[in-house]
């Protein structure tokens, strides 16, 4: 990869972490919609029945209330798809972290590059110049 490549990367990248980050803050916005549509869900699901059908101590009242939860369809698929939006979430993270790698990485790279193309300019004067006191008889 030459200079001009990663240069036309490093003013690619920034597009695509803005991007990578829009689309996490959606996700994230989306996932937190899900968690409270489930916590409604469960909450009316609870205050359908009276206390004595979910039992008479806390344990039982959480082992029916979790067995409600399970056979109710619309729990299953919000947990379902909280459980596709945390890895959505966690794999569009991962990326976000390889574009700032990438961006950090290739903009070393340039700075490195830059330093000694201008490194070798110098040489090259100093040598020019040199050759030029030479000529001159100095």
């Amino acid at each position: 990869m030459d200079l001009n490549e990663i240069i036309a990367a490093l003013l690619e990248l920034p597009n695509l972490i803005y991007a990578t980050e829009q689309a996490s803050n959606d996700i994230r916005h989306t996932l937190k919609q899900a968690k409270a549509d489930l916590e409604e869900r469960q909450n009316t699901i609870a205050l359908s029945r009276d206390a004595k059908t979910w039992g008479s101590n806390e344990a039982e009242r959480s082992l029916n209330k979790a067995q409600a939860f399970a056979n109710d369809a619309l729990c299953r698929r919000l947990n379902g798809s909280i459980v596709s939006l945390e890895n959505e979430l966690m794999e569009n993270d991962a990326l976000l972290t390889k574009h700032k790698n990438l961006f950090y990485a290739y903009r070393s790279v340039a700075e490195l590059e830059t330093a000694t193309l201008l490194a070798n300019r110098s040489v090259g004067s100093a040598a020019n110049g040199v050759v030029i006191a030479e000529n001159l008889g100095l």
